[in-house]
Order: C-alpha cells, then structure tokens, then sequence
C-alpha cells in the first residue's frame, strides 16, 4: 500500500523527474519515509515499482531510478 501511494501520486511523493531517450528512460524522485519504515526497504520497493510500471506503460527500458529521501514524516500527536 505504501508503494502504491508514492507512485500513484499520492500525498508522499515530493518530486519526480524522468529523462526519456528513445529507447530507453532514467528516473529520479524524491520521497518522505514514514517514522518506523526501513529506508532500504522503501526505496527497493519504490524502485521496482518505478521501473515494472514505466515499462509497462511506455514499453522503454529503465536504465536508472534514483530515490532521494527528503524528510522522515513523524506521527501526528
């Protein structure tokens, strides 16, 4: 569910940026983590999905995702 969030273009996803050649794409985004959450494991996830849903829609291969982590997002009080 959290994946689906940030590549769906929910309320996490901070910036994305996406340079398209002709046969091929490279992508950079930047996200907020939520407090509890592994880093390492969000980002792998957020790649994955980055590459199987572009190549999927564009049919070009994803050479490179790069994720940033702007900010870790603290439980309301």
């Amino acid at each position: 569910e959290f994946v689906d969030n940030i590549t769906g273009g929910g309320s996490r996803t901070r910036g994305l940026s996406v340079d398209v050649g002709e046969r091929q794409t490279a992508a950079d985004i930047t996200i907020n983590v939520e407090y509890g959450r592994s880093i390492p494991q969000v980002s792998q996830a957020v790649r994955e999905r980055i590459i199987k849903r572009v190549q999927n829609l564009t049919g070009l291969e994803v050479t490179e995702v790069n994720i940033q982590v702007n900010d870790v997002d603290l439980p309301a009080s």
